[in-house]
């Protein structure tokens, strides 16, 4: 009778533990459906130690790569399939991993794997033809979507893989067209609206570009990259308190993410709280010594101090396809202030084959070509950021002064005027424009021309008043003008 009733116990406690079990899996699945994968990570962190089917591992690994845990993610995710070989959505979520790791090939093993099991799976084929794009098999990529519209012809999703594919081609156009394809299947397709915030961007529309991820972010309020991109894009202006903010509501959502964190310590460095971004960047590389993102952010708050050899160092661990063109900018610049020119401008080259329309590389690579003394290829690279619809205007006066120092006079005077008309409160600008005119004067003078002489005299005078006005502490400005007046 003991017997009996130990067993009759031990059965309830079993049945008991496994209703439990399956609650907490049904409430994980229905905090995942609303996008709550921080929600599903603290569910499912206990279930997991109980329970090793492939649903409580599929969903833990999951929950992890959603919220930034790549390591812990594969190694559930690889429980999963121990499991269950055939499991289509745990193969499809570890693509997507080595995805991310820029390990293309690897991840179209596991898509291909996938397919095999189920050949119409829409979310497998859309996530084999992002991973096509960022692998450069544009025309792969394609192929696989054109296939996924065939199966789903209203599925929204397929459209945004698509745009993805025709951006990754640098075809703006055909992007935007199939990312408002998507929004007419469904108008609140958040994939859809980041997607043309990423074609805004690349057109350098920028304030379209940021509202656009903001208003990805209003429907989806889970959509983590549309925080990241925000933050990246307010970080590029300079308003680092809002980008902040932003980057704090991606990393609420993706609490584990490397490059989340490698970011905010980048921004903190700017928002002047340095030894707080120092320790945080120090912490993720505790955790991850090997981590690229990290390592960049660290080499960029090492250049920033200029402890440039300490930054070469770090920039050295990033393999080159995870560097930004900001990155090429900065490994140049430390180069050059390390005396090395040669390589300064090789590694603007680089950029330049990565990105042909970034214009502020033609701009420091200009510089350099100033700097050397090569006036004629500094302009050309000058006149390439400008053709590019630079926003920097010193583009302006630094094509102004390689054509000065070339003796090309009146050009010189004519990017001067264009310099001040779009920063009218230039002193610089003023002030070779007072110089230019006062040497115009005194050629003007000599040849015995008076009109002329006495016109230039004017415009040097006006140009010289408005420098002081600017820039009262200009002392040669001031001298050209003191002489000018008493003639």
């Amino acid at each position: 009778m003991k017997l009996k009733k130990t067993l009759t116990l031990a059965i309830l406690a079993f049945v008991f533990t496994a209703t439990s079990l399956f609650a907490q899996l049904e409430k994980a699945q229905t905090l995942i459906s609303k996008g709550d994968y921080v929600g599903a990570v603290n569910v499912l962190k206990d279930v997991v130690k109980t329970d090793d089917s492939y649903d409580a591992n599929y969903l833990y690994g999951l929950a992890l790569y959603k919220t930034g845990n790549i390591k812990d993610a594969e190694v559930f995710l690889n429980k999963a399939l121990k499991k269950d070989d055939e499991g289509v959505m745990a193969m499809k979520i570890l693509g997507d991993i080595y995805s991310s790791k820029k390990q293309y090939d690897k991840a179209d093993s596991y898509y291909k794997s996938a397919l095999k099991v189920d050949a119409e799976n829409i979310a497998v084929l859309i996530s084999r033809g992002t991973n096509y794009s960022l692998a450069g098999k544009v025309d792969d990529a394609i192929n696989v979507l054109t296939l996924a519209t065939t199966i789903s012809k209203e599925n929204a999703d397929v459209y945004v893989g698509l745009g993805d594919a025709y951006y990754y081609r640098r075809a703006f156009q055909l992007a935007s067209d199939n990312y408002n394809k998507a929004l007419k299947l469904n108008s609140k397709n958040a994939g859809a609206v980041f997607g043309l915030g990423r074609v805004y961007y690349r057109q350098k529309k920028y304030t379209e570009a940021l509202n656009q991820f903001l208003d990805a972010a209003k429907l989806d309020a889970n959509y983590a990259d549309a925080y990241f991109e925000a933050a990246r894009l307010l970080y590029f202006n300079e308003n680092y308190k809002t980008a902040l903010e932003n980057i704090d509501k991606f990393l609420a959502l993706k609490p584990s993410s490397i490059d989340g964190k490698s970011y905010k310590a980048k921004i903190l460095y700017y928002l002047g709280q340095k030894d707080q971004a120092e320790a945080l960047i120090d912490e993720v590389l505790k955790a991850e010594p090997n981590d690229e993102g990290a390592n960049r952010i660290k080499a960029t708050i090492d250049f920033e101090q200029k402890e440039y050899t300490n930054a070469l160092s770090e920039y050295g661990k990033v393999p080159e396809d995870f560097l930004e063109i900001e990155d090429f900018i900065n490994i140049s610049k430390t180069n050059l202030a390390l005396g090395d020119t040669v390589k300064a401008l090789a590694i603007l080259d680089s950029a330049i084959r990565i990105d042909p329309d970034y214009e502020r590389t033609y701009f420091e690579q200009g510089k350099i070509f100033l700097y050397q003394g090569k006036y004629a290829d500094a302009v050309s690279a000058f006149n390439k950021s400008i053709g590019l619809n630079t926003p920097n205007v010193t583009v302006y006066y630094a094509k102004g002064l390689a054509l000065l120092l070339d003796n090309k006079i009146d050009d010189a005077a004519s990017s001067f005027k264009i310099l001040v008309e779009k920063d009218p409160k230039n002193a610089e600008g003023y002030a070779n424009l007072g110089k230019i005119y006062y040497k115009k004067y005194l050629e003007a003078k000599n040849a015995g021309n008076a009109t002329d002489s006495q016109k230039y005299k004017d415009d040097a005078i006006m140009y010289l008043q408005e420098s002081l006005k600017n820039d009262s502490t200009n002392e040669q400005a001031a001298k050209f003008l003191t002489e000018l007046q008493s003639k």
